[in-house]
């Protein structure tokens, strides 16, 4: 006999009429997808976190969708068009997350109290994901910014060019010479945001996530569940939450199209908590779960880079893990912190 579907939950939630299309797309997933794929599967069907007016949203080629690329397709329009590409994404609208009680902890009018805008939060800014930013800068009428900033425009043939000129401007140089390039850097990404939207922002708590520092900066991508190649330059910055202006907890919908390492936060948790990055290393039971949040872009400053105590680093090896070890651990983790009666209430301990 087959599973019955009625006792599988969408969204965290067993009674829900609009999530239990996904019911035939999901069963298909979790039978004969990779590892990947039924990761997202299992994130669909537990993440509490998205509201019934966010999986509303969801729009499908037919009302009864029937495969995995249907959803695949529908996550991905939704992403770029309701989160990514909007001064006012999804997860900063109070309806669509649950009004009070729901996961806006600062900015909204029913968040108020919940987190002090004095929290300083910690952001790992991977400067070779700005490469959108640095050919829109490139783009005529805008040519004369480089020249204005005195950047060397990059060459953006592949992936090692732009690490060619990341290396130009910061490795070996002195502290004054990069923070010159990044406060350019900088001025580049608020002019592009000006015009182009580009959400969200996470991060996560800036004294949780402190100790990691003295550590490579393999450590820093691996704590926060960031799958990263070699060669890339990382900076971490610290500012107050104040600045953001709207803070949440993040769901599935805000973490990409196809986001395989993203894991639903436990049911029982308050929405002030935040989420929890999956680590890809291993963890002694001592060491925390690090919180996660996002909020809208930014203006970044060099005060907020020696505020993180001047970190900076470039990849030596890349990162990565095993996925099903990683979903596995952090599901025992999640159970060693909140209690496994409340873990496998919520989510079971099978995984997939």
């Amino acid at each position: 006999m087959g599973t019955d579907l009625s006792k599988l939950p969408v969204w965290g939630r067993l009674d829900n009429a609009t999530g239990r299309v996904l019911d035939v797309p999901l069963t298909e997933l979790s039978a004969r997808g990779n590892d990947q794929d039924k990761a997202v599967a299992e994130s669909i069907r537990y993440d509490h976190r998205v509201s019934p007016a966010r999986s509303g949203l969801l729009r499908f080629a037919s009302e009864q969708p029937r495969t995995p690329r249907e959803l695949r397709h529908a996550l991905k329009e939704n992403f770029e068009s309701r989160v990514r590409r909007r001064y006012d994404p999804d997860f900063a609208l109070e309806p669509l997350n649950g009004g009070p009680g729901g996961n806006i902890v600062l900015g909204g009018f029913a968040a108020r109290g919940r987190v002090s805008k004095k929290l300083l939060l910690a952001r790992l800014l991977d400067l070779n994901g700005l490469a959108p930013v640095l050919k829109w800068a490139g783009e005529a009428p805008r040519n004369a910014l480089y020249r204005r900033l005195k950047l060397m425009r990059p060459s953006l043939t592949g992936a090692r060019s732009l690490e060619s000129w990341l290396d130009s401007y910061l490795l070996g140089k002195s502290r004054d010479e990069q923070s010159r390039f990044l406060r350019a850097l900088f001025a580049l990404m608020a002019r592009f945001r000006a015009k182009h939207p580009f959400q969200p922002a996470w991060v996560t708590s800036w004294i949780q996530f402190e100790p990691y520092l003295s550590q490579p900066p393999e450590v820093w991508a691996e704590v926060l569940g960031m799958e990263k190649a070699p060669g890339r330059w990382l900076v971490m910055l610290c500012y107050e939450a104040g600045r953001v202006g709207t803070l949440a907890r993040p769901t599935l919908l805000d973490a990409g199209t196809w986001n395989y390492l993203h894991f639903p936060s436990p049911d029982h948790l308050e929405a002030r908590d935040g989420g929890h990055p999956m680590a890809l290393r291993s963890f002694s039971r001592r060491e925390p779960l690090l919180p996660e949040w996002l909020h809208t872009e930014i203006d970044y400053r060099i005060s907020d880079w020696r505020r993180a105590g001047w970190a900076i680093a470039r990849l030596g090896t890349g990162v990565s893990g095993d996925l099903l070890s990683a979903r596995r651990a952090h599901h025992k983790r999640l159970s060693d912190t909140y209690g496994p009666a409340h873990i496998d209430r919520w989510m079971p301990s099978t995984l997939y």
